[in-house]
């Protein structure tokens, strides 16, 4: 079929014109989603190589100060409404409604899970999906970060269509890795309270470093370690998480 929507395609496939059949809908890094009819059978799924809507739903969710999204949907169905999430790279995901029947206009943006100031926490590009986690009959959502973590959503409301959260643990990204002269450390999800906590430790378990995490992201010196693997540790109330860091000098 010889499909391709460009750069960092991210594929769906869902029955959206209600036929019977698996059409397929692609994300892409310049922040559409792009609709591809199936014109097969059950059997056998055919699409053509261009797209019947390269911009389905008018969607353009592109970045402040940037011509890309990196978008990702996820069509699904709750309380006999088809409902659409849009996840992108700044770190937000999108509901949208109004989509039977209007596969050609545009449709209606109903919420997001984060306001601006939650969104910049999480950073980076973000990919959602979903299903049944619970087995309570609701669509659920999971959404994977570029810092290797996952974030689950319980939907409690499928009138409202848009999950509760199940809130996220604190997490960090060390870079770069291998480190030389120095690390920077980014977290997400921190409490506000000051009660994070990061250290970095040997192979022989001495700790190198300890410090209370006060912001988003700080940098430690690297230089008077030695080359070899260290340990990074960060410690909140309620979880903690931990990562290999090598120093090559």
């Amino acid at each position: 079929m010889g499909i391709d929507v460009g750069n960092t395609a991210t594929p769906q496939l869902v029955d959206i014109n209600r036929d019977g059949l698996h059409d397929l809908l692609i994300g892409e890094k310049s922040a559409t989603i792009n609709y591809f009819k199936n014109i097969g059978t059950a059997a056998s799924a055919f699409y053509s190589n261009l797209p019947d809507n390269d911009t389905l739903g008018g969607i353009l969710l592109q970045s402040q100060g940037y011509v890309e999204g990196y978008t990702v949907p996820f069509f699904y169905d709750t309380a006999g409404t088809r409902r659409l999430a849009v996840s992108n790279m700044g770190g937000n995901v999108y509901f949208y409604d109004n989509i039977d029947g209007n596969l050609n206009g545009t449709f209606r943006l109903l919420d997001s899970l984060y306001n601006k100031p939650e969104s910049s926490r999480i950073k980076f590009n973000v990919s959602v999906n979903g299903g049944d986690i619970n087995g309570d009959g609701f669509v659920d959502l999971v959404l994977g970060q570029a810092s290797g973590g996952l974030q689950l959503w319980y939907q409690y409301n499928p009138t409202a269509g848009v999950p509760a959260l199940e809130e996220p643990a604190v997490s960090f990204i060390a870079f770069p890795n291998p480190a030389r002269d120095e690390v920077r450390v980014s977290f997400n999800h921190l409490s506000g309270k000051g009660t994070e906590q990061l250290e970095v430790t040997d192979i022989a378990g001495r700790v190198l470093y300890r410090s209370r995490v006060n912001a988003e992201q700080m940098v430690i010196s690297t230089t008077e370690w030695a080359s070899g693997l260290y340990l990074l540790r960060l410690v909140s109330e309620t979880a903690s998480r931990s990562m290999k860091l090598r120093v090559q000098h």
